[in-house]
């Protein structure tokens, strides 16, 4: 493979996984929205619900898109095993594997529309509330996996997903009075908790 296919590939390999994030937060708002029981006359709940699962089947998408790249781009030297298994490879395991293990159990998520007929709407709903630590694992694989950390609009990315998930949790958390003050500290915390680690953690790693 020559150079020039191989920075292709580098470069669809990046980009699928920022588009990949930006749906996985989209789908993640729209779901919290969805139980909310959001709607308005020019965004129906049906319209709303559509959005959600063609956001959710298109971020499935561009991680496929994602893997695949990876595992082709000669530059990365990622074995097709070291895509899909946590801990098999050697480079920054520990954040690679949060890619990987959050991809897994997004997949567990999709296929469980398949199954929630047999498996019941409780265990179904417990399932769905796997797309908070999901986001926040794919976080975490981007800022310390990702050669784009550093730069503006990188972190622009991370810090308005950030906030726009934390604020659909409280939104979400909103109606039950005994969350209210939990998600306020937790919701500090994780911004917090964050900043810091940006200073201390991706711009070191990167």
């Amino acid at each position: 493979m020559n150079n020039s296919a191989g920075l292709l590939l580098w470069y669809v390999a990046r980009g699928s996984g920022f588009v990949a994030y930006l749906l996985l937060t989209a789908s993640v708002v729209l779901g919290v929205a969805l139980s909310r029981r959001w709607y308005s006359a020019n965004w129906p709940r049906m319209v709303v619900d559509a959005t959600h699962r063609w956001m959710t089947i298109t971020f499935f998408s561009f991680v496929v898109i994602h893997v695949l790249t990876i595992w082709l781009d000669p530059l990365a030297h990622f074995s097709f095993l070291h895509t899909i298994i946590p801990f098999a490879g050697s480079y920054r395991p520990f954040w690679v594997s949060l890619g990987i293990i959050a991809a897994e159990l997004g997949l567990a998520i999709g296929a469980s529309v398949w199954v929630r007929r047999w498996i019941g709407y409780r265990t179904w709903h417990v399932l769905h509330g796997l797309a908070y630590p999901i986001f926040a694992m794919s976080l975490l694989h981007g800022l310390g996996t990702g050669t784009d950390t550093r730069t503006p609009w990188a972190m622009s990315i991370y810090s308005v997903s950030l906030i726009l998930v934390l604020g659909a949790t409280a939104w979400r958390t909103s109606s039950v009075p005994k969350t209210r003050t939990v998600v306020l500290a937790l919701t500090v915390v994780a911004v917090a908790g964050a900043v810091a680690w940006q200073l201390q953690g991706p711009f070191l790693l990167a």
